[in-house]
């Protein structure tokens, strides 16, 4: 152990704020400071990370970088990020994204500082360039550290990484204790909800990976079996307006409201809800779905990546195939059309949050890893 507290960065390839950049705050307000300290620094974005890190008493740096893409000014960046690190003395640094990883890997290595590369999700759509790219730097990485088992072994098998240099710290959250009946009748008030009405919650950008034409899909084969059913959809519009558009095409404009990207759907919108319903095609181990276990909320969501290492099927909630829209509705009308199992189901999700999900948890074990790898002892 260290007679000073680690000096660890966390570097972030954007600080616009997503999974990632919300365990990176999590972190830096969970960790022990007498074991280790924080800097932040975001290379893209509009800064939203580095401002919330800076409102926590973090330093933290944005750099809002223009042309990461093209090979020509990497040069630059990557005598500006050793200068960084100089001035820093860092002991470790953490990355998340690519970019992130590109940026810090091989100058750190040069000046004999560590590096921990978070895994965040199994990340089907990475085309071979991306593989190519992070085999080629891998050398200057100390260890990766996933964020779900189904990331590890993605990574055993694509990028063919030292299977004991992959840690696996689950993703954790601060505890809040579950909504008050008061709560949940503020937030079906502010949503213009009938307080007996059947209520989904959904959140996820829209965009592919998140499964909402399938959602769709099953809004649509439920409304008859479900009557006054509504489902609240909370996230930034990435599809350009198609999604609600194939939302009125099928009749579901009453029963669907897409309200926008909401930054505490913890206290704004799950207390509204009675289960959380999550029809992604991929997953790390997300965010949301933490939420609703922390709430005390059941979830119906897709067996992929790392929600099975969340949800036990028919234990927390239940569990269907991707791509399902049949399987999906089912689910749905199951725990639906039974407030017991409902109330079950969020009694176990939420003890199961509590043992194993918290951002003190997640905090400790990373300082582990930082004080396993860092340069000082």
């Amino acid at each position: 152990m260290a007679d000073r507290p680690l000096r660890v960065l966390q570097l972030t390839s954007t600080s616009l704020m997503g999974g990632a950049e919300q365990m990176v705050l999590h972190l830096l307000r969970a960790a022990d400071p007498v074991r280790v300290r924080f800097e932040v620094l975001s290379l893209l974005g509009p800064g939203d990370l580095t401002r919330r890190a800076a409102e926590a008493g973090v330093p933290a740096v944005h750099w809002n970088l223009a042309g990461m893409g093209r090979p020509w000014r990497w040069p630059g960046l990557w005598r500006r990020m050793r200068r960084f690190l100089i001035r820093g003395r860092f002991d470790a640094v953490h990355c998340y994204g690519l970019r992130a990883d590109l940026a810090v890997r091989w100058v750190a290595a040069g000046l004999g500082v560590p590096v921990l590369s978070s895994i965040s999700s199994p990340d089907p759509w990475r085309r071979a360039p991306h593989v190519w790219l992070d085999r080629l730097t891998a050398d200057g990485v100390t260890a990766w550290v996933a964020v779900c088992e189904a990331a590890r072994q993605t990574r055993l098998r694509r990028e063919r990484f030292p299977a004991d240099r992959i840690h696996v710290v689950l993703n954790g959250l601060p505890d809040q204790a579950p909504p008050t009946v008061e709560a949940r009748r503020a937030a079906r008030a502010r949503w213009r909800l009938a307080p007996d009405a059947p209520v989904l919650a959904v959140v996820g950008n829209l965009r592919p990976a998140k499964g909402y034409p399938d959602l769709i899909e099953a809004l649509a084969g439920l409304r008859t079996r479900v009557p006054g059913l509504i489902c609240l959809a909370a996230g930034r519009d990435d599809s350009a307006g198609a999604l609600p558009a194939l939302a009125r095409a099928r009749g579901l404009e009453s029963a669907l409201k897409f309200i926008g990207f909401n930054e505490d759907p913890s206290r704004e919108l799950l207390p509204a809800a009675d289960l959380l319903v999550m029809p992604s095609h991929w997953e790390g181990c997300p965010v949301a779905l933490l939420e609703a276990m922390r709430a005390g909320l059941p979830s119906v969501a897709t067996r992929v990546g790392g929600i099975p290492e969340l949800i036990t099927d028919g234990r927390e909630g239940l569990l269907v195939p991707p791509h399902a829209p049949g399987a999906l509705t089912e689910a749905l009308a199951a725990l639906l059309v039974d407030p017991a199992r409902r109330a079950a189901m969020g009694a176990a999700a939420r003890a199961r949050f509590l043992a194993t999900f918290t951002a003190d948890r997640m905090a400790a074990e990373l300082t582990a890893l930082y004080e396993h790898y860092g340069r000082i002892r």
